[in-house]
């Protein structure tokens, strides 16, 4: 994870500015239970990333990711909260009611649901949030078995990667 995180970040820091707040998300139902040791762990990390080839001009030295502060949130929350809140964190929307976020993952798919309550106090109604164990990768699991049984074995490899970097280029017609 935290090697995933150092190169995502050197990619998107280029010029090495110091990372002053790192923000990341679990699944929900992780949360609760891991988020202190992802946030120490991440807290911890001090590494030193280095492009050797590839198409990132700007990055021609080293770079150190070591962020001075870690916040964990929840996958769903971080996404809900970004959708009701403005940057400076006052409300988008001050009606009173139950908002909705959905977060489909790789492997799973969170879903919260918060109340908003005529004083404006935020509930997060938890008869209402979980995590299910269905994302991305079963869709396409399920997709390429309907398609294996009428045209034979795919490559799961090769596959996914069209799907998940050129789409378009995926296309099936079953005419009856």
């Amino acid at each position: 994870v935290a090697v995933a995180m150092a190169a995502m970040s050197a990619i998107l820091n280029p010029t090495n500015h110091i990372v002053e707040s790192l923000a990341i998300g679990l699944p929900l139902g992780q949360y609760h239970e891991k988020r202190e040791a992802l946030k120490e762990f991440i807290s911890n990390a001090n590494l030193l990333v280095e492009f050797r080839s590839g198409s990132i001009a700007t990055a021609k030295h080293p770079i150190l990711f070591r962020p001075h502060a870690v916040e964990v949130f929840p996958q769903a929350g971080a996404g809900l909260y970004a959708c009701l809140f403005n940057k400076n964190g006052t409300p988008k929307y001050k009606r009173p009611g139950l908002y909705a976020g959905l977060d489909i993952g790789w492997g799973t798919t969170d879903f919260m649901v918060i109340e908003v309550l005529p004083s404006g106090e935020i509930k997060v109604r938890g008869d209402m949030t979980d995590t299910i164990d269905l994302g991305i990768s079963h869709a396409i699991d399920l997709t390429r078995s309907a398609l294996e049984n009428v045209h034979g074995n795919i490559n799961r490899n090769e596959f996914e990667n069209q799907l998940l970097t050129n789409p378009a280029a995926v296309s099936y017609t079953h005419l009856r």
